[in-house]
């Protein structure tokens, strides 16, 4: 997956370590403070000031830099904080209308990765398969 900020894309990755890395930030989780984002934006939907405003008030600026430094370090690690800082102080605070998507408000830039990383689990990726030799040991104690 790739975001876009302040006109620079990142390749993201919502993986266990960035899970961790985020908690052990903010002692807050990782996807639960996604979704909760993303409620923000069903009732008037990516573009209305309003949701970016109820959006910042779950989530603070400081917690969507380290959520945006914890899943973009996942995929380049030697992206220093300070960049995403910097790039979440240049975005714009509402959406830009007929804008680039390559320069929108965190929070929607947020949102959008909710969206994507659903996308992209919903129904794509394959369910964990035991492997055949555990499955052996378990068909030889059934029958002996």
């Amino acid at each position: 997956m790739e975001v876009w900020l302040s006109y620079k894309a990142y390749n993201v990755k919502l993986t266990a370590g960035a899970k961790r890395e985020f908690y052990e930030k903010t002692k807050k989780d990782l996807i639960g403070s996604i979704q909760e984002l993303m409620l923000c934006f069903i009732e008037g939907g990516k573009g209305a000031f309003k949701s970016q405003i109820e959006a910042r008030k779950v989530l603070s600026e400081v917690d969507a830099v380290y959520l945006l430094h914890s899943i973009i370090k996942a995929s380049n690690p030697n992206i220093p904080i300070e960049e995403i800082e910097d790039a979440i102080a240049r975005s714009p605070w509402r959406m830009v209308e007929g804008g680039s998507d390559k320069c929108q408000p965190w929070p929607v830039v947020i949102h959008q990765v909710g969206l994507d990383y659903d996308d992209m689990i919903g129904g794509v990726v394959p369910a964990k398969k035991l492997e055949a030799n555990i499955l052996d040991l378990l068909g030889q104690n059934q029958q002996g």
